[in-house]
C-alpha cells in the first residue's frame, strides 16, 4: 500500500524529475483526459498550481541554489537527473546612462513614433467600416479598410481559497 508522504520534499519526489519521466508522465495525464478518466478542468487547474509553487519556490530560493551551484568546481553540474548549467542569464544595458547625444535623439524620435503609431492603431480598431482618405503630401485618395481581427479560443486561470 502506497503510504502519503508527510513531508513537502517527500510529496515532491513522488513526481517527476527527469526528461524520460516527465514524457511517461505527461503521455500518460493526456491519455487519461483524452479516455475521460481525468477531468481536463481539474488536470489543468492541478498544473497551474504546480506552476504557480516553481514560480513562488524558485524566486525565493535562486540566492541558495546559486550558493550550493558554487560549491562544485564545474560549469555544468550532473545531479538528480538534471545538468544544472551555471551562467549568466540576462543582461541589461542602461543606455540612457551613457549620455549618448546621439542615442538620446534616437530614442526621443523613437518613443515619439511609437506614440503616434499606438494612436493610428487605436483609429484603426475603432474603424467599422471602410472609409475614403486623402493623403496631404500627395493628394492621393485611397481608402482605409478596418483591420483585421482575428482571436484564439482559450482560458485563464485564478487561483482561489475555497475548493
Amino acid at each position: 500500500m502506497n503510504q502519503i508522504p508527510e513531508t513537502a520534499i517527500g510529496t515532491l519526489s513522488l513526481m517527476p524529475s527527469t526528461a524520460t519521466e516527465v514524457a511517461k508522465f505527461s503521455k500518460l495525464l493526456i491519455q487519461g483526459v483524452k479516455t475521460g478518466e481525468i477531468n481536463p478542468l481539474q488536470l489543468v487547474v492541478q498544473l497551474h498550481a504546480l506552476t504557480k509553487v516553481y514560480e513562488e519556490v524558485r524566486e525565493e530560493i535562486e540566492e541558495n541554489v546559486l550558493k550550493e551551484a558554487d560549491k562544485f568546481p564545474e560549469r555544468v553540474i550532473e545531479r538528480y537527473g538534471a545538468r544544472v548549467e551555471k551562467c549568466e542569464v540576462g543582461t541589461k544595458y542602461q543606455y540612457a546612462t551613457s549620455k549618448d547625444i546621439e542615442w538620446e535623439r534616437l530614442d526621443s524620435e523613437f518613443r515619439t513614433i511609437e506614440r503616434k503609431r499606438k494612436e493610428r492603431e487605436e483609429f484603426l480598431r475603432a474603424l467599422k467600416e471602410p472609409m475614403t482618405a486623402i493623403n496631404e503630401e500627395t493628394g492621393e485618395v485611397y481608402k482605409i479598410m478596418p483591420p483585421f481581427k482575428t482571436s484564439k479560443a482559450g482560458f485563464k486561470i485564478y487561483l482561489t481559497n475555497s475548493k
